[in-house]
């Protein structure tokens, strides 16, 4: 059951829900940079090499695999942090890309024009990534909340319940502290 509530948001990475169509949420934010950048005439070279990931967004890269216990055997501890950091993703991303759209309808109105224009093979427009995550991400924020209330009310192991929700929150904390570090890399 507790599962199944983090599951909710994954499948629904493979998946637009306004298509009904099986496309990965990765394949449509490819698709809106490839046509960003030919609204922009740049091709995918040149976006490569003016645009390729510097040591800080590698690092950060780096961080959210470790803060989503990925590639390893986890302990409870490591499995309640990145239910934590899940959590983080999820309320933040919603925050984040409610920005994007506001910020790109207000400063780039042509440009959003010309990618809602640009109809993909999946029965959306190239700015279906954005438009998407702008109302699923605090959807995933809600079940990912049951998660958690869930794996507190169900656990049943040598910690104490409060320890548990320490453990979650220490994990969404640091993925407020990835995200941070990461913007304030981008500002800089």
């Amino acid at each position: 059951w507790i599962a199944t509530n983090i599951f909710f948001a994954a499948e629904d990475e493979y998946f637009a829900r306004p298509s009904k169509i099986r496309v990965t949420h990765r394949d449509l934010a490819q698709i809106l940079l490839k046509e960003a950048a030919a609204f922009h005439d740049i091709t995918a070279t040149e976006f490569d090499n003016e645009f390729s990931l510097n040591s800080k967004t590698e690092d950060a890269l780096k961080e959210v695999i470790a803060g989503y216990q990925l590639n390893k055997s986890n302990s409870e501890h490591d499995i309640f942090s990145g239910l934590g950091f899940h959590l983080g993703s999820e309320l933040l991303a919603d925050q984040e890309f409610n920005i994007i759209d506001r910020h790109l309808k207000t400063r780039f109105p042509k440009l959003v024009k010309y990618l809602c224009s640009r109809d993909t093979e999946f029965e959306l427009n190239s700015y279906a990534w954005i438009a998407v995550h702008t109302k699923v991400e605090i959807e995933h924020f809600d079940y990912a909340i049951l998660a958690a209330e869930n794996s507190i009310k169900y656990y049943c192991g040598t910690l104490k319940k409060e320890q548990v929700r320490d453990q979650i929150i220490a994990g969404f904390v640091k993925f407020a502290g990835v995200q941070r570090s990461f913007f304030g890399n981008i500002l800089n």
